[in-house]
């Protein structure tokens, strides 16, 4: 029997993944060095990359977007082919054609790098928004949160800088992407929030710090996900059901549970016996 049209469609996006125009450069490093298809770490390098965005386009099951091929795919075979120009290096009659490659890489790339730095360097200047450096407010706020729960309770954290917690005085759990990953037998979705609270209380946790989904500077921001809910990225569309799930059951906790106090953006959330 033939493959129906969405296995088609499916099987499509890894090639066309792999054969994307960001990703040419770091191919034909592979390709054009002999010493680094023989080494076995450029070997190694390649193998895993190749694996991996077939994996990813597969997996995800739509044309793949600008954001997610840098971001998953493009670090890996960057990777291999360093591994590549490093190998071929040590080999006298591949110097040549390494330091053609070598700036092949870099003059494809360099608009791209560059226009990051630069957003970067706009974002530390932007610190009324950001807190880029870290304003000692923001750091009490984090510090105090924390000293509502005792020393050594489990501690589950949806935050914008969980790494300003004292993780020596807690084990601090980040949710990072709701939904997508957790201990068995895994987070409730679309459930009612009492399943959330039993399913937490079951792994031992019973304090929950989280902020405000209004005003979270970008990972849980309630109307950024908004927007990658209907945006051109597959994969921000594929999470954004688990996020809004998690924040609204987040909130509806917080209406029946203990709020043990309020700092900054962060609510100390306690649940009742």
């Amino acid at each position: 029997m033939a493959p129906s049209g969405d296995l088609l469609t499916r099987l499509k996006h890894p090639l066309l993944m792999v054969l994307n125009p960001m990703l040419i450069p770091t191919l034909l490093c592979l390709l054009a060095i002999p010493a680094g298809r023989s080494a076995s770490a450029a070997r190694a390098f390649s193998i895993s990359a190749v694996l991996a965005a077939l994996a990813l386009a597969y997996s995800v099951g739509a044309p793949m977007d600008s954001q997610t091929i840098p971001r998953y795919v493009q670090p890996l075979f960057l990777a291999a082919a360093l591994a590549a120009l490093m190998t071929g290096a040590l080999v006298p009659r591949s110097r040549m054609m390494v330091w053609v490659m070598g700036a092949l890489l870099v003059t494809t790339s360099l608009q791209e790098r560059s226009q990051n730095l630069l957003n970067y360097y706009v974002a530390l200047g932007d610190a009324h928004r950001l807190n880029i450096p870290m304003r000692p407010r923001t750091i009490a706020d984090y510090r105090e949160a924390q000293m509502l729960v005792p020393e050594g309770e489990k501690i589950l954290v949806c935050a914008d800088f969980p790494f300003l917690f004292d993780h020596r005085r807690n084990p601090i759990w980040i949710i990072d992407l709701p939904h997508f990953a957790s201990p068995p037998p895994g987070l409730p979705f679309q459930k009612a929030p009492e399943e959330t609270k039993r399913y937490l209380r079951g792994l031992g946790v019973e304090h929950l710090i989280f902020t405000n989904f209004d005003q979270s500077l970008s990972l849980y921001n309630r109307s950024i996900w908004q927007k990658h809910a209907h945006g051109e990225a597959p994969l921000l569309r594929i999470q954004a059901p688990g996020f809004f799930d998690f924040f609204d059951t987040t909130e509806k906790l917080a209406a029946s549970e203990t709020t043990l106090g309020k700092f900054g953006n962060l609510t100390v959330l306690q649940f009742k016996p």
